[in-house]
C-alpha cells in the first residue's frame, strides 16, 4: 500500500497574522461585523486581488453567505478549477510494462512525505521509520543541493531531540532533494523509476 503524506505548512502562522491584522484594522476604523471573516480568509482568498475584493465585498455590505463569501461565484471558480485540472484520458501505467527489471518495488507499505525537515515532518518520519508496516519512507526535500540534504535533515531531527544517526542509518529511509513544480519531481531519472516502481 502506496502513501503520501504532506507535512509543509509554512504559511499557517503567517495566514493567522495576515488574518488578525485585517481583524485588527477593520475592529479599530470601521463599525464591520468582522465576525464575517472566518478562520481560513486567507486560505479562501489566496491572491491580492480575491482578499481585497472580499474585504470591499464586505465593506459595502455586498457578501453573501455566512462567511462573506459570495457562493455562487466561489461555486463557479470551483468548477472552473476541477475542469482545467481534470484529465479524461489518464494514461494508465503497468508496472510490469514500464518499471525496469532492475528495479523491484519494494514489499509492504511505502510512504512518500514532503516537509521531513520541518518540525510535523521528523516526527512522522520518525514514526514512519520504526513501524514494522512500513518499509520504504521517500522523504522529498526542497533543494537541489544533494550534498547538504543530509546534514539539514540530521540537523533538524537533532533539534527535535530525534536519535538522527538511528533514523538516517534506517535502510528504510529514502532522502531525496526535489522540486515539486518541476516534472518528475526534478528527480534524476534512476530516482525518479525507483520512486516510481513503488507507487
Amino acid at each position: 500500500m502506496c502513501h503520501i503524506f504532506l507535512t509543509d505548512s509554512p504559511f499557517s502562522l503567517q495566514a493567522t497574522w495576515i488574518r488578525n491584522t485585517i481583524i485588527r484594522a477593520l475592529s479599530d476604523s470601521t463599525s464591520i461585523d468582522t465576525q464575517l471573516i472566518g478562520d481560513n480568509v486567507i486560505y479562501d482568498h489566496p491572491t491580492l486581488t480575491s482578499l481585497a475584493s472580499f474585504l470591499i465585498k464586505i465593506a459595502t455590505g455586498s457578501s453573501t453567505g455566512a462567511s462573506g463569501i459570495d457562493i455562487v461565484e466561489r461555486a463557479a471558480a470551483m468548477r472552473a478549477m476541477v475542469e482545467k485540472y481534470t484529465v479524461t484520458e489518464y494514461p494508465i501505467r503497468s508496472r510490469s510494462e514500464e518499471t525496469s527489471t532492475s528495479i523491484q518495488p519494494a514489499v509492504g507499505d511505502v510512504v512518500l512525505v514532503t516537509g521531513g525537515t520541518g518540525g510535523l515532518g521528523c516526527y512522522v518520519l520518525a514514526e514512519l521509520i520504526a513501524s514494522p508496516e512500513v518499509s520504504r519512507v521517500y522523504a522529498i526535500n526542497r533543494g537541489k543541493d544533494k550534498s547538504t540534504l543530509f546534514e539539514r535533515q540530521k540537523k533538524a531531527l537533532l533539534q527535535r531531540g530525534l536519535d538522527a544517526d538511528d533514523l538516517l542509518s534506517s535502510d528504510k529511509l529514502v532522502l531525496l532533494a526535489a522540486d515539486t513544480s518541476s516534472p518528475h519531481l526534478g528527480l534524476a531519472d534512476e530516482e525518479y523509476e525507483q520512486v516510481r516502481a513503488n507507487f
